[in-house]
């Protein structure tokens, strides 16, 4: 943006300057090969997959985070809170909502 202005200085109070990114972005930045960030492929199939609950067939070994759910910090936050019923075996979500 510094160029630009360098070059026209009268339009400075008319930009609003958005950053954004793209795979590549993400990629350079993190160093993930393909650019994805949200871990598993996010298809309508993976809703399907018995194996991306909380639950495990292995005893005492339960999953949470983005991939039991769907994408972003609120899903991954509410996994949590499934991966806790899970454990404990009582339903939370009542309490955690009148206590909010």
């Amino acid at each position: 943006m510094d160029k630009v202005l360098s070059v026209v200085p009268q339009i400075k109070n008319y930009i609003d300057v958005c950053e954004l990114s793209t795979p590549l972005t993400t990629k350079h930045f993190t160093n993930y090969q393909k650019g994805e960030i949200y871990g598993l492929e996010h298809s309508a199939d993976r809703f399907n997959k018995l194996w991306l609950r909380p639950r495990t067939p292995i005893k005492n070994l339960f999953l949470t985070g983005q991939d039991i759910l769907t994408v972003g910090i609120c899903s991954t936050l509410f996994s949590g809170v499934i991966t806790s019923i899970a454990i404990l075996k009582k339903n939370l979500y009542f309490r955690i909502k009148k206590s909010s």
